[in-house]
């Protein structure tokens, strides 16, 4: 492990508040892996810097599931609309806003026999 005292900058945590977290350099995560491992063990997330920037963020698999549960489901609200849109296509309102669209007793995709046109000639079956 590194002599060098640990420096820590504030961030978000993946618990969601604004905390102290200690860095590391590039380099070390270059050349002492397994001791950055250990560092990331201890503390569940590590800042990776270089040059006193922050370049990115090391999380522990606990601290990254943790994080994963907060978040929740991405697309529970798009689901929850798009359910709430198909419902209402399939009252009694819409079926009657596609009859006045199609004409009485047409489904989508279904032409009336009168209005099928013949194109071209026919084959016969042998």
């Amino acid at each position: 492990m590194s002599t060098k005292e640990a420096v820590r900058i504030e961030m978000l945590t993946p618990a969601g508040s604004v905390g102290s977290v200690e860095t590391v350099g590039a380099t070390e995560v270059k050349n002492s892996f397994a001791s950055v491992m250990d560092k990331l063990d201890d503390s569940g997330v590590l800042a990776i810097t270089k040059h006193d920037k922050r370049l990115g963020v090391l999380l522990s698999a606990h601290s990254y599931d943790a994080l994963v549960r907060r978040a929740g489901d991405p697309l529970a609200s798009l689901r929850d609309h798009y359910d709430s849109m198909f419902a209402k296509m399939q009252g009694p309102a819409a079926a009657a806003a596609a009859g006045r669209l199609f004409g009485p007793g047409t489904a989508l995709g279904v032409k009336h026999s009168s209005s099928t046109k013949k194109v071209g000639r026919t084959r016969e079956r042998t």
